[in-house]
């Protein structure tokens, strides 16, 4: 049994659901979330984190998919090259399908009606920062592991998305130079413009939004109030400063292994063998993700199993219960 740390809220187990899904997620992943001030009702995502530490969440998915939206070869390589030598890319929208796990970083919470805390839905719409991390919409930072291995498992080639979710969360999504618009459900609508080495987030409701600027070996999001943090490129590390007082997370990487080390408890190991990745977290808190050819199946704890299967022009992802989402491409 894992002792509860100053500050840091008990381990977890949760599922991915999509944002503004008011709806209390089940499980789906490992959790040693980040602490944040209550925002508004129906899950709205918090603008500002309080910088009290995110930790683990749940970790990724396979690698080796020859494109995201097409079925890959069974004999294709999920190998990547990681140079000595980082460097972060342009920041760009993606989308990362729902059962692809993460490992939080700065974790949003709100509050119900009765008080209770409880952890804003990851997004699957956000901006990819390279090397498996991703800004989602409702402001969460994660690092998904099936990115950092392999960055063709994102959807990235359409003009127009149809997501479809449970619940009637029913994103469409187009884009056009360098112009995304996303039309969801209620208050659900963003709008993200990429520039170059600038990318801008704006969504529907008060608080504000993100800018995110490359330069050089770093990349900085500036947010609402104290809501900045940093991500810098040393050598084969990733250091991420997180807001306020949050502390900070190191991302070593190698071919097959991503360490985690972040402040207090908040370590995890990923390793890759083959077609295999093992997410090696505190406690009993471990996922095997396994890949069939276009399929990847990703077997959690409990009930957390998931698989996600990707075609020409769809990509289904069939969770557990209720969580089923899909994402049918026009190119």
């Amino acid at each position: 049994m894992v002792r509860k740390a100053d500050g840091v809220q008990p381990i977890a187990l949760r599922r991915l659901t999509p944002p503004g899904v008011d709806h209390k997620p089940g499980p789906a992943a490992i959790d040693l979330r980040v602490e944040s001030d209550p925002a508004p009702p129906a899950c709205k995502p918090n603008w500002l984190a309080r910088g009290a530490l995110a930790g683990l969440a749940a970790a990724g998915a396979l690698a080796g998919l020859s494109q995201a939206a097409e079925a890959a070869p069974a004999g294709a390589s999920l190998s990547q090259p990681v140079s000595d030598s980082l460097s972060l890319p342009d920041p760009s929208f993606q989308v990362v399908p729902e059962g692809l796990t993460r490992v939080d970083l700065v974790r949003q919470t709100s509050e119900d009606s009765k008080g209770n805390k409880e952890d804003v839905p990851y997004s699957a719409f956000g901006i990819y920062l390279g090397h498996g991390l991703f800004h989602d919409t409702n402001n969460n930072l994660v690092l998904v592991p099936s990115l950092a291995f392999d960055e063709s498992v994102a959807i990235n080639d359409y003009s127009r998305l149809e997501a479809r979710g449970p619940l009637g969360q029913d994103f469409d999504i187009t884009r056009s130079q360098g112009r995304i618009e996303i039309d969801g459900p209620l208050w659900n609508n963003y709008t993200i413009n990429e520039s170059g080495s600038k990318a801008t987030l704006r969504g529907a409701g008060l608080g504000g939004g993100y800018d995110f600027v490359h330069s050089g070996d770093r990349i900085e999001a500036d947010g609402p109030l104290f809501a900045d943090y940093t991500v810098r490129a040393d050598g084969n590390r990733l250091h991420v400063q997180l807001p306020g007082f949050g502390g900070s997370f190191d991302i070593t990487r190698s071919p097959d292994r991503i360490e985690v080390d972040g402040p207090l408890w908040n370590d995890t190991t990923i390793t890759r063998r083959g077609d295999q990745i093992q997410v090696d977290g505190p406690g009993w808190n471990d996922y095997d993700l396994s890949r069939h050819g276009n399929r990847i199946e990703v077997d959690g704890p409990g009930w957390n199993d998931y698989t996600i299967t990707y075609g020409q022009d769809e990509v289904h992802s069939d969770g557990p219960g209720w969580a089923d989402h899909s994402y049918r491409l026009t190119h």
